[in-house]
Protein backbone atom coordinates (compact mmCIF):
# COMPACT_ATOMS: atom_id res chain seq x y z
CA UNK A 1 0.00 0.00 0.00
CA UNK A 2 1.13 3.40 -1.07
CA UNK A 3 2.18 6.03 1.52
CA UNK A 4 -0.84 8.51 -0.31
CA UNK A 5 -2.90 5.48 1.05
CA UNK A 6 -2.60 5.68 4.75
CA UNK A 7 -4.04 8.06 7.00
CA UNK A 8 -2.41 10.55 9.34
CA UNK A 9 -3.18 12.78 11.68
CA UNK A 10 -1.23 15.36 13.67
CA UNK A 11 -2.41 15.97 16.98
CA UNK A 12 -0.73 19.49 18.72
CA UNK A 13 -1.32 20.96 21.67
CA UNK A 14 -0.89 24.75 20.09
CA UNK A 15 -3.19 26.82 17.94
CA UNK A 16 -1.80 25.72 14.89
CA UNK A 17 1.07 23.38 13.99
CA UNK A 18 4.53 24.38 14.74
CA UNK A 19 3.14 27.82 16.35
CA UNK A 20 5.78 28.11 18.91
CA UNK A 21 8.84 28.00 15.65
CA UNK A 22 7.01 30.12 12.98
CA UNK A 23 4.02 31.73 14.49
CA UNK A 24 0.32 31.22 13.70
CA UNK A 25 0.33 32.77 10.45
CA UNK A 26 3.02 30.31 9.02
CA UNK A 27 1.37 27.87 11.14
CA UNK A 28 -1.91 28.13 9.70
CA UNK A 29 -0.35 28.28 6.02
CA UNK A 30 1.10 25.08 6.83
CA UNK A 31 -2.09 23.49 8.43
CA UNK A 32 -4.30 24.56 5.45
CA UNK A 33 -1.22 22.93 2.94
CA UNK A 34 -1.48 19.58 5.27
CA UNK A 35 -4.94 19.52 5.08
CA UNK A 36 -5.53 19.65 1.32
CA UNK A 37 -2.85 16.89 1.22
CA UNK A 38 -4.58 14.87 3.46
CA UNK A 39 -3.53 14.87 6.68
CA UNK A 40 -5.83 15.56 9.48
CA UNK A 41 -4.72 18.29 12.39
CA UNK A 42 -5.98 18.11 15.93
CA UNK A 43 -5.19 21.47 17.54
CA UNK A 44 -5.20 22.81 21.35
CA UNK A 45 -5.07 18.78 22.29
CA UNK A 46 -3.76 16.93 24.84
CA UNK A 47 -3.00 13.40 25.24
CA UNK A 48 -3.96 12.05 27.95
CA UNK A 49 -2.96 8.02 27.49
CA UNK A 50 -1.72 5.95 24.83
CA UNK A 51 -3.04 2.65 24.57
CA UNK A 52 -1.86 -1.01 23.94
CA UNK A 53 0.03 -4.06 25.23
CA UNK A 54 2.85 -4.67 22.99
CA UNK A 55 2.40 -2.37 20.53
CA UNK A 56 0.15 0.97 20.55
CA UNK A 57 -3.37 1.17 19.67
CA UNK A 58 -4.76 4.06 20.16
CA UNK A 59 -4.32 7.09 21.47
CA UNK A 60 -6.87 8.97 24.17
CA UNK A 61 -7.33 12.61 23.96
CA UNK A 62 -9.96 14.40 26.74
CA UNK A 63 -12.50 14.48 24.00
CA UNK A 64 -12.02 11.17 21.73
CA UNK A 65 -9.68 8.06 20.90
CA UNK A 66 -7.92 7.67 18.11
CA UNK A 67 -7.14 4.42 16.80
CA UNK A 68 -3.46 3.57 15.38
CA UNK A 69 -1.04 1.56 13.73
CA UNK A 70 2.18 3.58 14.15
CA UNK A 71 2.75 6.20 16.32
CA UNK A 72 5.67 9.01 16.27
CA UNK A 73 6.19 10.92 18.78
CA UNK A 74 7.89 14.52 18.33
CA UNK A 75 8.65 16.58 21.53
CA UNK A 76 10.79 19.27 19.91
CA UNK A 77 14.07 21.04 20.72
CA UNK A 78 14.91 24.29 21.45
CA UNK A 79 18.03 25.76 21.52
CA UNK A 80 19.30 27.12 24.44
CA UNK A 81 21.46 30.71 23.32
Amino acid sequence: MALKDKKVTIITDQKTPMQNIFGDKIGSVLQKLSEKNGISIITNAKVNSIEGEGRVTSVKLEKENIATDVLIIGTGVEAVT
